[in-house]
């Protein structure tokens, strides 16, 4: 997205907002926005979440030869709207502004997250693949930079450099100073149950913990001797690193990481087509080296990766729920187990043998969703009663016909709907209490001009449902549009006041995340 013209005022399509000058909280929050910004990057790097793996081709933006994608933090300000809207029953989203601009990513973003006032960005990164000579990196890409991690954390940016390396002695040439090659940061995490701790994976095969507290908390002080390039540099990693407290090295790329609920167990999404386990307990960097264990899917063999993992709720909280998928797109079929990590063995294996997309679970965690890929076109959805541990599905429901994948499915809070998101710029929403009768809503995106520029749509990044007052229920998506839309399941899908972008901006978003402001948390981040 261009910066000179990096945002717009989203308007009702059934009347004009009236501002509202009274009990104006706006004030309150304080924001931030990273802006990435690079030249022709290598959106191979720019993966989709679920798959766990990156994509092919390049992704373009009209009338410009640099790439830019914004990203912003959106405050609250109260507006008050005529006619029906899906934004009647959402006071908190009703009308949402950018604020700061604090920093650039070098490419798209690939997750956003939030935890108690602190944010986390992980990006691609321009070259920033992994590593495919055996023998080492002979070259770096010219606009690969720095950036690819960040974190907004007590009031300031910082940016972390851990998932880097230094190839200048690998390449005789290089006489002045060592080339650095930076990563494409698959995935980024908070410990729930350290705050202040957060979980990296990039392409340099590594999962990397940091401790925002370690963080330098004042302004570097002004040097009276002048400094060279190669002097600034290691001044500042060791400014940037010292947050880095465990580096745990991989055979492969963990393409996807997610904590326990509430607690420190980290579950990774492999490439290999595993799942591995990570306790990170709170130690400091001089204990003992954190040491994954290994919950084999699938034999090396299969070409199978990690499609999607899931945490079981209530009393299924000690399972995870993990899929794969044929790596490449090159065949249609999948493993999916579920994992008991009380003893770290296969509690079952589910009787399903299609490649997995996603997996949602029920709040009570009773239920388990599997959306599947069969054929370039076939998607089906898989229902799974988890509570008895039936490794037989229980409902089956074929999607329409799609040539992309699912990004993400979610049950809303109350367990009776069911998003599906979908690279196609769709969101299905299904009543599970009648899923013979077909869909409930289609809510679609406007194409955006990405469709023009580039093979590579990726649709409906993310989904998340959001509780109205007094009463209600939504669902915000992002979409290639650029646009972050709220979405009515009480309105018509095309009802012109159902789908209000709540923020808009010019080129398809990357990731979002929604913040609980009780929590000292931004309302929005894009």
């Amino acid at each position: 997205m261009h910066r000179r013209a990096n945002w717009k005022k989203s308007v009702c399509p059934v009347g004009q907002a009236l501002l509202r000058r009274d009990d104006d909280i706006s004030t309150t929050f304080a924001g931030m926005s990273i802006s990435p910004e690079q030249l022709n990057e290598e959106d191979g790097q720019r993966k989709h979440r679920r798959r766990g793996r990156t994509s092919d081709g390049q992704h373009m933006v009209a009338s410009t030869s640099s790439y830019y994608d914004l990203q912003y933090v959106w405050t609250m300000s109260r507006r008050l709207r005529e006619g029906r809207s899906s934004t009647d029953h959402f006071p908190a989203l009703r009308h949402l502004r950018p604020t700061i601009t604090l920093a650039q990513a070098p490419g798209g973003v690939n997750r956003i997250v939030q935890n108690r006032g602190s944010i986390a960005v992980a990006s691609s990164a321009s070259g920033g693949y992994e590593d495919r000579d055996a023998g080492g990196v002979t070259e770096v890409d010219p606009y690969n930079r720095d950036g690819a991690l960040s974190v907004w954390y007590e009031g300031k940016h910082y940016t972390l450099l851990g998932h880097r390396r230094e190839i200048g002695h690998d390449v005789p040439e290089y006489t002045l100073a060592p080339v650095v090659k930076y990563y494409a940061v698959q995935d980024v995490q908070f410990n729930p149950a350290f705050p202040n701790r957060l979980a990296s994976s990039a392409n340099d095969h590594t999962v990397r913990i940091w401790d925002c507290s370690l963080l330098p908390q004042s302004e570097r002080k002004p040097r009276r001797l002048r400094m060279g390039p190669a002097e600034e540099q290691i001044l500042r990693k060791n400014e940037e690193t010292r947050a880095l407290v465990h580096t745990v090295k991989c055979n492969c790329t963990m393409g996807q990481l997610l904590f326990k609920p509430g607690e420190p167990v980290l579950a990774m999404g492999a490439h290999d087509g595993s799942v591995y386990l990570l306790r990170d307990d709170g130690r400091d960097k001089n204990s003992l080296a954190l040491t994954p264990s290994h919950l084999r899917l699938s034999r090396r063999s299969d070409n199978l990766e990690i499609g999607d993992i899931a945490w079981g709720l209530g009393s299924q909280s000690d399972k995870l729920f993990a899929s794969s998928m044929t790596k490449g797109e090159k065949g249609f079929s999948g493993t999916h187990r579920v994992f008991d990590v009380s003893t770290e063995r296969i509690a079952y294996t589910l009787r399903l043998e299609e490649a997995g997309n996603s997996i949602g679970v029920h709040p009570t965690g009773t239920t388990v969703a599997i959306a599947t890929k069969s054929a370039k076109h076939a998607h089906s959805l898989y229902l799974f009663d988890a509570a008895r541990q039936n490794p037989d599905a229980a409902h089956k429901v074929e999607l329409d016909s799609f040539h992309q994948d699912v990004t993400t499915m979610k049950f809303s809070p109350d367990g009776v709907y069911l998003a599906i998101a979908r690279d196609d710029n769709m969101t299905d929403v299904y009543d599970t209490r009648s899923l013979s009768r077909g869909k409930l809503h289609a809510f679609t995106h406007e194409p955006g001009n990405v469709f023009a520029y580039s093979k590579d749509i990726y649709g409906v990044v993310e989904a998340q449902w959001v509780e109205g007052h007094p009463s209600g229920l939504g669902l915000v998506t992002g979409g290639c549009d650029g646009a972050v839309r709220l979405w009515d399941v009480r309105l018509a899908s095309d009802d012109p006041g159902n789908g209000v972008p709540i923020a808009q901006c010019e080129h398809d978003l990357g990731h979002f995340s929604l913040g609980n402001m009780y929590e000292n948390e931004r309302l929005l981040v894009t």
